[in-house]
């Protein structure tokens, strides 16, 4: 994989991660942590998508969880920028413990794209 397509993969899992935090919360149109939008469409995205970037990219497919996983926190801080960030250590927390499920995820995506494919994971 050259660097490039492995930089543009990189942005489009940050983008993508912030996207499947924000876009749960403009359908409900509250704020992501109140409503259940956020644990069914969010969370379900937060999880598929390291596997479809590990399918996609299967070298170091741990990552892809993490890279998801950071685009939600970049985004998070941005939109809480000078409002009340006292909530920011548990929110650190619970993204510790998602990180599980995402980087799962990613090795099961590279690992069937190994099976595939016949690429390298």
């Amino acid at each position: 994989m050259s660097l490039e397509s492995r930089n543009f993969a990189i942005c489009l899992a940050l983008l993508a991660g912030a996207a499947a935090y924000y876009i749960p919360e403009l359908i409900s149109n509250s704020d992501s942590c109140n409503g259940t939008t956020l644990l069914f469409a969010g969370l379900g995205a937060t999880i598929a998508l390291p596997f479809i970037f590990g399918f996609w990219h299967p070298e170091r497919p741990w990552q892809w969880g993490l890279f998801v996983l950071a685009g939600q926190l970049i985004f998070q801080l941005i939109e809480g920028w000078g409002g009340d960030m006292n909530q920011f250590p548990l929110g650190v927390a619970l993204y510790g413990v998602l990180s599980i499920p995402t980087v799962l995820s990613g090795i099961i995506g590279a690992s069937l794209s190994k099976l595939f494919h016949g690429r390298t994971a």
